[in-house]
């Protein structure tokens, strides 16, 4: 693994929670923001299953967890 691609998936990252960030903010709940699919762009390079409900859920969560 190349330094590049540690950037482009923390890039990926990083855009996919702002996308669903975005989503929270218009009132958007879990099971709304996941048949959205915001990864959907990704799933060609990363994966499908590395980008499935999961790893929208665990960003999803993160955002909403109250500290």
């Amino acid at each position: 693994m190349q330094q590049w691609d540690v950037v482009d998936y923390r890039d990926m990252v990083v855009i996919v929670r702002d996308v669903i960030a975005d989503m929270i903010k218009q009132g958007k709940r879990s099971i709304k923001i996941k048949a959205a699919s915001p990864a959907r762009p990704y799933e060609t390079e990363y994966g499908r299953r590395r980008l499935h409900h999961a790893f929208v859920e665990a960003i999803y969560k993160s955002l909403t967890a109250k500290k």
